[in-house]
């Protein structure tokens, strides 16, 4: 699927900052400048993946969640996914244990959404105290064969790894939900669904 879309990918995604659509090659120079508008109040991108054209913001930010599902015309009982830049940070949010050994390895990076169980404790499950699909057991997962997009995960990874080694909560810093310690050993997920009106047809390609 991902070759057959290629050709009407235009390698330039739309933000809200400014109103600017950048290439992905000016994006990756400015990675620290995606992330800071990322961690804003409302932060919310448009980015192509390697599908269709997709809204991100950060996991830990509810506004900005609720501000996609207004963007986008969708009701919160419509679960939405988050997208991660390693397999190995998987079992962080959502329980693997019965996943058979190498499975997720052998599907991820990919064009393809996984459903795994959240962790039925509560106090266990990093996703409870946010926006994200409170009252679905399951999360989707994505890790995109995009090395812009797990290279911008990785760099919130960092920027969250380092508000917390100066004891400057990102809560305090930016307009994202507090999180505790733990969340960083998983990474600094992006919730990510697709760009369009919910119920129309996914996009995937830009106007301009």
């Amino acid at each position: 699927m991902p070759s057959k879309l290629s050709h009407l990918f235009t390698n330039f995604y739309p933000t809200v900052m400014n109103n600017k659509i950048i290439s992905v090659k000016d994006a990756s120079l400015n990675l620290n400048a995606i992330v800071q508008l990322i961690s804003q109040n409302d932060g919310v991108i448009a980015l192509p993946t390697d599908t269709i054209y997709g809204l991100a913001c950060s996991v830990f930010n509810s506004e900005a969640i609720e501000r996609i599902r207004r963007i986008k015309g969708r009701s919160e009982t419509k679960p939405m996914a988050i997208c991660l830049d390693q397999v190995s940070h998987i079992s962080h949010w959502c329980d693997t244990k019965n996943i058979p050994t190498g499975l997720l390895s052998d599907l991820l990076p990919g064009p393809v959404t996984v459903l795994l169980p959240r962790f039925s404790d509560r106090l266990q499950d990093p996703l409870s105290t946010h926006l994200l699909n409170p009252s679905d057991k399951r999360v989707g997962i994505r890790i995109p064969d995009s090395g812009f997009i797990r290279k911008l995960i990785s760099a919130l990874n960092e920027q969250t790894r380092f508000s917390s080694i100066v004891g400057n909560n990102v809560e305090h810093s930016s307009g994202c939900d507090k999180h505790d310690s733990t969340s960083i050993g998983g990474g600094h997920p992006l919730v990510l669904t697709s760009a369009n009106l919910s119920g129309q047809p996914s996009a995937i390609q830009i106007e301009v």
